[in-house]
């Protein structure tokens, strides 16, 4: 798991300096590395879980030892807004936003870092559910309508 840490945090580094990325909260504390650690293991494992999006981040959190009384909500809103300002948003953060790309759905999915800050781009873990039997993988999302944020205490 050691040299699982050491390529993801390689991974994260080398994508750091993109286009109009931001300084604000891009540094991940050490219980926000063991989820991105225990997600980016998942998905080269291709792990299954059974349910939706939310079920796949709550294993991922459960697993990097992150309880559920172990985390922490640090904004919620409802879907019809108000929403979140982004520069409260921080690497493994477990966000509930909509999904522009796909009908406004609700989705969660966990932050990685920004892509695009300017325009709001993100790179997220997401897992697509809905029973498609699909591993997580990462993807861009654009993050205009986040309405809930969850992150780990410490």
């Amino acid at each position: 798991m050691k040299s699982l840490s050491i390529i993801f945090m390689l991974i994260w580094i080398s994508g750091c300096s993109q286009k109009n990325s931001v300084d604000i909260n891009t540094e991940p504390t050490p219980s926000a590395w063991k989820v991105l650690n225990t997600g980016e293991h998942m998905i080269r494992k291709k792990v299954l879980v059974r349910g939706s999006c939310w079920d796949y981040i709550d294993c991922i959190y459960t697993k990097a030892g992150c309880s559920r009384s172990q985390r922490k909500t640090v904004f919620k809103s409802r879907k019809q807004g108000p929403y979140v300002d982004v520069k409260k948003i921080r690497p493994g953060d477990w966000l509930y936003f909509l999904n522009g790309s796909y009908h406004n759905s609700e989705h969660s999915a966990i932050f990685v870092k920004w892509i695009d800050f300017k325009h709001k781009t993100a790179r997220m873990l997401s897992y697509q559910g809905e029973g498609k039997r699909k591993p997580a993988r990462y993807k861009n999302y654009v993050l205009k309508k986040v309405y809930h944020i969850m992150r780990t205490q410490n």
